[in-house]
Order: C-alpha cells, then sequence, then structure tokens
C-alpha cells in the first residue's frame, strides 16, 4: 500500500473515531453525513480495522455499522434533465445545495450575467423560479443541453471549454462544478477568469477532504493556479454542498451490500474567488472526455464505444465483465473501465464483438423498429444464420436489460 492510501486510511480512521467519541453517530447513516465526503465503503473498511485493533469497542463499531431501518424511496422533482450517465461524471445537487447556490449567484451578479459551467440542475432551477437575471449554462452534454432549451434569458449552449471558444467577459457572477479531477478543475477555473469582469463573483464545488487520497495536496495546487489565472481566493466553506447520489453510483453500492443509502451523503466544499485581474494564461489541457455515441430506451441511457475495430461478422451479444453485470465502482481509476464496451446509465457494463450493432438495435427497442432489418440495411446484405441467431439474442438481452434498469429507475423516484 503506498504512502497517500495509507495516510488516507490513518485519517478516515481519525474521524470515524472523532464522530464515535462525540456521540454524533446513532447509526451507519449517520455517520456518512457527519464525514467530510468518505465513500461509504471506505467508512465501513474504517470502523471494521479499529474493531479489529481494539481502538474501538465491539458495541461501538456494531451501533456504527447499524443502518437506520429504509424509509420510503425517495421522490425525484420532476425533471427534464437526462438520468446522470457515469461516463460524464454527473453527479447533481441536492435541493439543499440548489436553494444555495441559486440564491448567492444572484446575489453574487450584482446586475451583471451569470455564468454555470457544468451546473445544468442549477439553471434548471432558475428557469423553475423564473429569476430575471440572465443566467448562460456552459455544457458539454448534449443531452443536458437539450433538455434545457430554455428562454432567452435563461439558456443552455453546448460547449465544451476545452477546446470550444468561450462567451465574452460578461459575468458578474460563475459558479463551477467540475468532475472531481485536478485537471479538469484547473480548466474550469481558467475559463472562469475568461467570462469574468473584474470583481466577479467565481465559486466552484471542489472535492471534500474525505473524497480521496491527495486531495488536500490537490485544493492547494488548485488555489495556487487560480491566482496564476487572476482569481483570488475569499472563503472556503467545508462540506456545505449536498450532491444526491445517482442511480449508477447507488448500484455500484449495492453491489457491496451498502442499499438505501442516505441520498444526500456525497459532501462538496465549496470555494469561492473574486477576479481580481486579467492574466495572459494559455488554455490548460485535460483529458478529453470521450464522449461514446449513446441511445436511449426511455429514460435509459445506453453508450457504446466506438473505437473498437469490427471483425466482420455480426455478434452484438453483450458479454459479462463483472460479476453480476453492474461495475462496484464510480472511480475512473478502476482498471476494468478499459474492458467495457456497452455502459448503462445503470452502471452495468458489458464487451461486446460489434458495438455499432448492439447501438442499431438498442435504438430500434426504443422505437419500436426492426433491429435485424436495420443491421441488414447497414451491411447491405443478408445476415447469416448464425448472426441471425447472435442478433436475435442480443436483442432479448437488450431488453432485459433496459427493462430492468426501467423498472429500478421507477423505485428509485425517477419518472418514467
Amino acid at each position: 500500500m503506498d504512502s497517500d492510501a495509507t495516510g488516507f486510511d490513518t485519517a478516515v480512521d481519525g474521524w470515524v473515531l472523532a464522530a464515535a467519541s462525540a456521540s454524533h453517530a446513532a447509526s451507519f447513516d449517520d455517520l456518512l453525513r457527519v464525514l467530510p465526503g468518505v465513500y461509504p465503503t471506505d467508512v465501513r473498511a474504517s470502523v471494521a480495522r479499529l474493531s479489529v485493533s481494539g481502538s474501538l469497542p465491539t458495541s461501538t463499531a456494531e451501533r456504527l455499522l447499524r443502518r437506520k431501518p429504509a424509509g420510503p424511496p425517495p421522490t425525484q422533482s420532476p425533471s427534464n434533465l437526462p438520468v446522470p450517465h457515469p461516463l460524464d461524471f454527473d453527479w447533481r445537487f441536492s435541493h439543499t445545495a440548489i436553494d444555495r447556490l441559486v440564491c448567492e449567484c444572484a446575489e453574487a451578479a450584482r446586475g451583471h450575467d451569470i455564468v454555470l459551467i457544468g451546473a445544468p440542475s442549477i439553471l434548471q432551477a432558475m428557469q423553475e423560479r423564473s429569476l430575471t437575471q440572465s443566467c448562460l449554462l456552459l455544457d458539454a452534454n448534449p443531452a443536458a443541453v437539450a433538455a434545457l432549451a430554455g428562454t432567452s434569458v435563461h439558456r443552455a449552449e453546448l460547449c465544451d471549454i476545452q477546446h470550444d471558444p468561450l462567451p465574452p467577459a460578461t459575468a458578474g457572477a460563475v459558479l463551477l462544478d467540475p468532475p472531481w479531477y485536478p485537471e479538469h478543475v484547473h480548466l474550469f477555473l481558467w475559463a472562469a477568469a475568461q467570462v469574468s469582469v473584474r470583481g466577479a463573483t467565481v465559486m466552484i464545488s471542489l472535492p471534500a477532504v474525505g473524497t480521496r487520497p491527495g486531495v488536500p495536496t490537490e485544493r492547494a495546487t488548485a488555489i495556487r493556479w487560480a491566482d496564476d489565472v487572476g482569481l483570488m481566493l475569499v472563503s472556503e466553506d467545508p462540506g456545505v454542498l449536498g450532491y444526491l447520489s445517482p442511480p449508477f453510483e447507488r448500484n455500484a453500492l449495492e453491489t457491496v451490500g451498502l442499499t438505501d443509502l442516505p441520498e444526500d451523503w456525497r459532501r462538496g466544499d465549496l470555494l469561492t474567488f473574486r477576479a481580481t485581474h486579467e492574466k495572459e494564461t494559455r488554455r490548460p489541457m485535460a483529458p478529453t472526455l470521450v464522449r461514446w455515441p449513446e441511445v436511449s430506451v426511455g429514460r435509459v441511457r445506453i453508450r457504446v464505444r466506438s473505437d473498437k475495430a469490427d471483425d466482420g461478422e455480426v455478434d452484438p451479444r453483450l458479454i459479462s465483465v463483472v460479476h453480476g453485470d453492474v461495475l462496484g465502482s464510480v472511480s475512473r481509476r478502476d482498471p476494468r473501465r478499459d474492458l467495457v464496451d456497452v455502459w448503462t446509465s445503470g452502471n452495468r457494463v458489458f464487451a461486446t464483438r460489434s458495438p455499432w450493432a448492439v447501438m442499431m438495435l438498442a435504438a430500434a427497442i426504443g422505437d419500436d423498429g426492426d433491429g435485424t432489418e436495420r443491421l441488414e440495411v447497414r451491411l447491405g446484405r443478408s445476415l447469416s444464420p448464425v448472426e441471425m441467431r447472435n442478433t436475435l439474442a442480443a436483442m432479448d438481452q437488450l431488453t432485459e436489460l433496459t427493462a430492468t434498469e426501467a423498472a429500478e429507475l421507477l423505485s428509485m423516484g425517477w419518472s418514467a
């Protein structure tokens, strides 16, 4: 185990001990809420370590691992936004966080525009509340932008800030919700500096210290970078931003026996900067988020790898790559991600020999079309008997898969 991981485990153990001694936690659910964004499996492992070492009495460890009785299923607010997909690093703010951020953006803008980068739930809230201040969402997710057509006052624009031109500097308030990795954080801060007027308020959500090893170092580096692009740190508010656990994360946690967790256990820190001066800084590079082609079957989203060579024979059957087909992780560091050709919004993952055919079959299921006919039109020939058999098997797999995930979404409070 490397030193960062060892130090992180030690820190988590310290937070757990502090929560236990202060009697802040009467259950595992309570413990999650008082810790600084620690992933549930890390919390469970910490309690086990402390119990084995004798640092926690057995009775206390049992209390900290006890689950609260499951309440009624959560009810998501009606939303035109697509169900989050893991390939988009898409977590949405909790209702409390949305209320806070909408108010802070409106107050900070001081008559100027509001620009949101990667925060579609905030634009949706502004549209619903009919705020009169001009607000622009810049987002690289076509599905989210399409869902938020908006008005001339509150609008969404498809924009990949790593490559696309940015709008002119007219923002008095900017809110950033980047993927929680350093290269994306730096890119979002740079973009904020480009669209801000002098004196503008820039707010960014960053991972809480317990999210993973190395966060304090990443945070310090991000603050230095912000100064380089002309943003001065004003304040840090730890743990004030709740996030709703998306279906893909809930399914991942269920694979390791953690079901019905508080939907807002994940926390982010809010950092606020002031745009103090202009600095000529080159746009930083960040890894391109490969946007696999997508098809939706109702609310279920299926993404398919587009860069896999086709060997000529059509075989779109889904091949299991993990036990139970749900990837038990939401981390981009998971090496099993390289095995995946088909990825659903419920975090189900598969390999396949013919990704393009999977895409066409899923689209046919979505619009009640004839999948085999579409493949034959695309190929310009009839399917062989073996190809037909494999295609029909794949249709059965996809039909069952989408029905399973549609039912899960309903049970999680998502509308059909």
